[in-house]
């Protein structure tokens, strides 16, 4: 009998992993189309567009309800339709030693913390670049 349960195990496994698999398949090709899908011009239009959104600052203050400005997401959690709440602005903002002049994170200025319900409905708190969110409709 345990050898039964050991076997539904394994298949449930074989099957989470064959689903996680086809998921990364369809995201990879679907940023493939993305690139694909624009011409060098269009691109550097929204290069700038992009641009003028990261320096286009909003004044938050905890309990605002947040979401990522569109295309300046650099963090997993929340996914751009998805919410957070600002739990606290801070003061000076933090740089995060542990990364290299060659990471996209290096000297990048976290002035906010923010917190997001994980797909358990856990409630996880995120050190962020303000200037990357904006204030979401509730």
């Amino acid at each position: 009998m345990a050898a039964l349960g050991e076997a539904e195990r394994d298949a449930d496994s074989d099957s989470h992993a064959k689903r996680i698999s086809a998921d990364v398949a369809r995201a990879l090709l679907k940023q493939r189309a993305a690139r694909e899908d624009i011409t060098e011009e269009e691109r550097k239009e929204l290069l700038l567009k992009r641009y003028a959104a990261f320096n286009d600052r909003t004044e938050f203050a905890p309990g605002d309800l947040v979401r990522w400005k569109p295309g300046l997401r650099n963090k997993g959690g929340i996914t751009y339709s998805g919410h957070a709440v600002v739990v606290e602005m801070l003061p000076e903002p933090i740089f995060d030693g542990t990364r290299d002049a060659g990471s996209s994170y290096f000297r990048e200025p976290l002035d906010m913390i923010i917190a997001f319900l994980d797909p358990d409905n856990d409630f996880i708190t995120l050190h962020v670049d303000s200037r990357r969110f904006e204030m979401a409709s509730t």
